[in-house]
């Protein structure tokens, strides 16, 4: 089943076949499922919010809680959007833009961070599985 989403400038088609031709999105995918179910609760952190709204999408379809913050967000809304992941433990996820303006920030209850990153357009794709691994990365904040 094909699902569309308008996404301001551009028409995205998400669908099955999507989740299996992204290595990225398969490795997300399985660590998000071994995180899940140790208890974990993730921060994921993207350049671009065109990409969180693809990573929105996939975190409602994979039926993980989230919330979102971005440079969009109007300013009033960060604490309240901040105190729900802080104060609500059923909350797995929290989705923010690397350029949301993340000082003060205090997200504490989160204890591990990914780093969705995507190539720039200056830079080659991956072209390797060495390539993909690297464009996920994960660190387990002690």
């Amino acid at each position: 089943m094909l699902e569309r989403y308008l996404l301001t400038s551009a028409l995205f088609v998400l669908s099955a076949v999507f989740e299996s031709s992204s290595g990225k999105i398969m490795v997300l995918k399985k660590l998000l499922t071994e995180l899940k179910q140790a208890g974990h609760r993730v921060l994921l952190f993207s350049q671009m919010t065109k990409m969180l709204d693809i990573l929105e999408y996939l975190m409602r379809h994979w039926e993980y809680s989230s919330v979102r913050l971005d440079g969009d967000t109007p300013v009033p809304a960060r604490q309240a959007i901040i105190d729900s992941y802080n104060d609500d433990p059923s909350i797995f996820i929290f989705l923010l833009s690397t350029l949301a303006g993340g000082v003060g920030i205090n997200l504490a209850t989160a204890d591990t961070v990914i780093f969705y990153v995507c190539p720039s357009k200056s830079s080659s794709a991956p072209q390797t599985n060495t390539d993909v691994r690297s464009c996920v990365r994960l660190c387990v904040v002690q």
